[in-house]
């Protein structure tokens, strides 16, 4: 997975736009920073990017397995992006299986 990240950061920071990359997992804890990405940030993204994946599931097309009484964590995974914009920066905050990646753009 280590090999796939760093693939995944290198291809991100060639972009002239990104200016910053910050990847946490579920728990919040930040795995790599660059930039001006902010690792004081790490539990806010996380609690963004499963609360995206939750209101996905709830409102996702169910299958004939799923029941009613299905709890949450028997929903299938699903992978969600948020984007939050400021005045002068914007943060696309993409969740894929365990990492949640945020890409900073000054805008």
């Amino acid at each position: 997975m280590e090999d796939k990240l760093t693939a995944t950061i290198d291809r991100l920071r060639e972009s002239e736009a990104v200016d910053g990359i910050l990847v946490v997992d579920n728990e919040g804890l930040p795995l790599k920073a660059t930039g001006i990405a902010p690792i004081a940030a790490s539990p806010f993204l996380a609690s963004i990017a499963n609360r995206a994946c939750r209101l996905a599931r709830r409102h996702s097309p169910r299958t004939a397995e799923d029941t009613p009484s299905a709890g949450e964590n028997d929903l299938p995974p699903v992978n969600v992006t948020v984007a939050v914009q400021y005045t002068n920066m914007n943060v696309s905050i993409r969740r894929e299986n365990d990492v949640t990646i945020a890409v900073y753009r000054k805008s």
